[in-house]
Order: C-alpha cells, then structure tokens, then sequence
C-alpha cells in the first residue's frame, strides 16, 4: 500500500462515492492537543476514538512508512501490518476495542500496474486478521465496525484489462463477506458502485452508492442506508445533486453532506434523522461543509472551508464550533467523536505534514 493520509487509494475510491441553511451563532472554539508521534517519525493522523478514549489512525515510522497505530493514556502503538508489507493505517474503532482498516499485503494489484493490493483488515487483541477481498478482487478497505465484531468498508469485485472494476460495500461477519447492492434495479445499461462507511450496533450501515446509464456522462450519487442488507435511497437538500452518508450513531441519526457540482461547488453538511434530511450550521464565509462522525448525543463533527481557510467544525444541534489547528498550524480536519465529545482528527502546517490531535470539551 502506498504511503499517503489514510492511503491515497482509499480517500480516492471513498471520494468515488462521497461528496460533501443558513450561518448559525458559532461556539467558542476548542483548543487542539498533539497526540504524539512513533518514535523517528514526522506525521500521524487520528481517524476515531472510542468511549474508553482509545484513539485510532496511523502513523509514519522512522524508516517512512505509514503504519496503523493506537494512543492510549498518552501512549502510542505501532499496529503493525500484514506479513510482507510496510504499510497500514487504521479507521475506525468499537466499545469493544475492535479496531479496523487496511493493510499492504506485499503482492502486486493485477492489471494495476504500480500499485500493491492492499486488504481490509481487523486488529483484535493486538493481533491483525486479514478479511480479505470481494469476489475476483484484489483490493478492498474496512470503514467501520460495531461492538458484535461486523466490518464494513468497500472493495473492488473484478478488474481486468478490459474493464476497470466495480467497487462495492460489504459487510463481513465471521469469515463472510457480503455485498451491498445500489438502490436501483440491476439493468445491462445501468452501471452502479456502492461504499459503506459505518455501522451501528443495530448492524445498520451507511454509505453511498452511484448509478448512471451507460455511456453517459452524468452519474447519481445518493447517501444510502442499508438495513437488513437492503438499499434505501436517504435523497439530497432541496436544489442539491449529490449526497453522501457516512456515519450513524445507536439513534440513529445519520450524518454527511448535500450539494451540487454544477454550475459552482457548493456542499454542506447535513443530518439525516428518519427520512428527513437537515443542513447543518455554518461559518461566517462557508463554501463547504461535510460532517464524517456522529455520537450518541447527536454531536456531529467534520470540516467547514472558507474561501482562505479550512478547519474542523463539531455541530450540536445547529451550533457550530471551529475546531482550530495547532499552533503554528494552517489547516485542521476533525474525523472521529466519542459519546463524551472527545474529538480527533488532524492538524496540518504550512509544510503539508500531519500532526494527530484532539479537541476535549475541558481543554
């Protein structure tokens, strides 16, 4: 796998199938807290925190590789990655210390030149377990996890020379991995692609799905909630193209964003609470606005952008806070939120490098 902020190949295909009202009096902001880095290396990222205040994401070796690591109590840990490889990171953590994400395995991706396959993972005890790949796939990715031990991500079911792939969502459970399907017919004309990004502990999961006739140069691309293993289509904001779901809390309520590409970029964050979809809060200047972490007290956090800057933003209810970086820092992204408010993510310098940190309601 090669190295990049939670695997460049991941952040793409997520990309694939997630986009991102009026400005709300925003909360004070929090103050950003470095989580630390291995030793010898330069760059880390947290991606989720759990109740128990374990924290997950990855790290950079001093040798430069990316590996997935754990803080806890202020220590970090290296996760390590699949026999042969040198690259990882993690993704998502449960109440039961479950930890998921993906890892190299070493091999090269046919028909990929270039590129290694890398598989979804589960880290249980200290111990990595390979999940493995869809069916005549080489490359999948594990996204969340709940406390019963189910994984869901996305992966690739085919690749030759003479089509590309399809990506699909899946949920794996002891072994099985399954396939979750668009919220449209299956058609001969019709090309669909699907990613799942989180599951709660009732085993609903959330994600987003596209379909589009082929040959044509406009694709749908909705947020979707799967229960049961079937699709329901969540819809857009009023006036929107576009949404894209990514995570679910045990209410569940859903969070991620709305918006439209065409004619201007314009995409906010949203909530879905039953069938019913609400833009959350802005900044003063928003452009852009995605929520990536819901709890359970309906706590959402993400990222707001401006015209000259981006930082991460926690919504509750419709208040918006501005999760600043650290000092000396350009950019931050919030990613991860537990059930105390006790949010994670990164901050990044005007040198590009990522630096792991977390926003407490106490600092």
């Amino acid at each position: 796998m090669r190295r990049a902020v939670g695997s460049s190949r991941t952040l793409a295909l997520v990309a694939a199938v997630v986009i991102a009202g009026p400005a709300h009096a925003a909360a004070p902001s929090l103050a950003a807290v470095a989580l630390g880095n291995l030793p010898g290396g330069d760059a880390s990222s947290a991606a989720a925190v759990s109740g128990a205040r374990i924290v997950v994401g990855w790290a950079t070796t001093a040798a430069g590789n990316q590996h997935a690591v754990s803080w806890r109590s202020g220590q970090i840990t290296d996760l390590g990655t699949l026999p042969g490889d040198t690259d990882s990171y993690a993704a998502a953590v449960s109440e039961t210390g479950l930890i998921v994400g993906a890892s190299g395995t070493g091999l090269l991706a046919p028909f990929d030149p270039g590129n290694e396959a890398s598989h979804a993972v589960l880290w249980r005890d200290g111990e990595i377990e390979d999940l493995g790949t869809l069916p005549g796939g080489t490359f999948t990715v594990a996204t969340g996890v709940n406390d019963a031990g189910q994984v869901v991500g996305c992966g690739r079911t085919w690749l030759s020379d003479e089509f590309p792939g399809s990506v699909r969502g899946f949920v794996w459970q002891d072994g099985t991995m399954t396939i979750l399907e668009a919220p449209v017919a299956q058609a001969a004309d019709v090309v669909t692609t699907s990613c799942a990004l989180a599951i709660n502990d009732d085993g609903d999961v959330v994600g987003s799905a596209g379909w589009a006739t082929v040959g044509s140069t406009v694709a749908t691309l909705h947020g979707v909630l799967w229960r049961d293993g079937m699709p329901i289509d969540l819809g857009v904001l009023p006036g929107a193209q576009n949404s894209g779901a990514v995570s679910i809390n045990a209410a569940g309520q859903i969070v991620g964003s709305s918006g439209r590409y065409e004619p201007d970029l314009s995409v906010q964050a949203v909530r879905w609470t039953g069938h019913h979809v609400q833009a959350l809060g802005s900044i003063p200047g928003q452009r852009f606005s995605t929520a990536v972490a819901v709890n359970s007290r309906g706590t959402a956090v993400g990222q707001c952008a401006t015209a000259s800057a981006m930082f991460g933003c926690r919504w509750q209810g419709m208040r918006v806070s501005i999760l600043p970086p650290l000092g000396g820092d350009v950019t931050s992204t919030a990613l991860g939120v537990n059930d105390v408010d006790l949010v994670v993510g990164y901050s990044q310098g005007p040198d590009a490098t990522f630096r792991a940190v977390s926003w407490s309601p106490s600092s």
